[in-house]
């Protein structure tokens, strides 16, 4: 059985993507006109522009090198993840935890119904929250993702 290697997504080349970025902005104003200018709902929009950019390397990306043989691989970045998403996956983590250390004997606790930190510390459940999510935590520019500088070195950064 061979080994299974990563291919990255090129749906820039893709007939669906082409067909999407030659005809967005017409069938865009075509939709506001047949509704007298109210068009699709902004979260229509918003899918088809993110579709357009998802797997760009010019919205951020970080090198892979592998240690034995030296190739390289450039990896674009995808959305942070919300919030909610976020909960969800530390829900389902905690909830196998608990099985697993049930299933080996060792004592479990009652799982929380809340976040311990975030009912011990608000300020700080937020500020991780928006790391884990590459977020502007605190101060005037809080919410953005964050833009850090391409690094030189690993040709790496995000925006």
């Amino acid at each position: 059985m061979g080994v299974a290697t990563y291919r990255p997504r090129a749906a820039e080349g893709t007939v669906l993507h082409r067909v999407v970025r030659e005809n967005l902005e017409t069938f865009l104003r075509e939709a506001a006109d047949r509704s007298d200018g109210g068009g699709l709902p902004r979260f229509v929009e918003r899918e088809f522009r993110e579709f357009l950019t998802c797997g760009a390397l010019g919205r951020g990306f970080a090198r892979v090198r592998c240690e034995n043989c030296a190739f390289e691989r450039l990896v674009p970045f995808s959305e942070p993840p919300s919030d909610e998403v976020v909960a969800r996956l530390l829900a389902t983590i905690y909830r196998r935890v608990q099985r697993l250390l049930a299933r080996r004997g060792l004592d479990v606790d009652d799982p929380p119904d809340v976040d311990p930190l975030a009912e011990e510390s608000p300020a700080l459940a937020g500020i991780s929250s928006a790391s884990i999510q590459g977020r502007i935590a605190l101060g005037p520019r809080a919410g953005p993702v964050r833009i850090l500088p391409r690094s030189r070195e690993t040709g790496s950064g995000r925006t």
